[in-house]
């Protein structure tokens, strides 16, 4: 990823490869999403390293770990925690191995989607530190709540 400003408020600290596991869509769903930021964004589009998911992360390491180091990613991209751990909805203990299984990959920064009905809240869960009051510190992750607007009840 480039060090192209995104807006005049978010600016990347640096440019760096970023690795993309999609465990729901398809590559192109992926370069359709994905082109449609960068034009809203008025900004060039980015490369991003897509790789399709289909077995639980844990059993994915050493594999993801060559990809980060063959492409020296600095951004590792994970959509979406809850099918990375394999096993369906609401599995804490396979959200933790997947955490665990991250942090085996080395010294790279970790973005893990995690998606709920849209009447709740939705996760967000990044590795580095957020300058977020709405933030939660749950062992070197911060876990970020952003709340959903429900267009029925305003």
């Amino acid at each position: 990823m480039t060090d192209t400003p995104l807006t005049s408020r978010l600016r990347p600290a640096r440019a760096t490869n970023a690795l993309y596991l999609d465990y729901e869509t398809t590559w192109e769903t992926h370069e359709r999403r994905l082109s449609a930021i960068c034009r809203g964004l008025e900004v060039p589009k980015q490369h991003i390293i897509y790789q399709r998911m289909s077995r639980p992360l844990t059993d994915d390491v050493a594999n993801i770990r060559r990809l980060v180091d063959a492409y020296d990613i600095g951004l590792l991209i994970v959509d979406s925690i809850m099918p990375a751990t394999g096993s369906g909805t609401n599995d804490v203990d396979g959200v933790v191995k997947v955490t665990n299984a991250l942090r085996q990959i080395g010294s790279v920064t970790t973005l893990g989607l995690t998606h709920v009905a849209k009447a709740q809240t939705c996760l967000l869960s990044t590795s580095d530190a957020a300058d977020d009051l709405l933030c939660v510190d749950l062992g070197g992750r911060r876990h970020i709540k952003k709340k959903t607007h429900d267009p029925a009840s305003v």
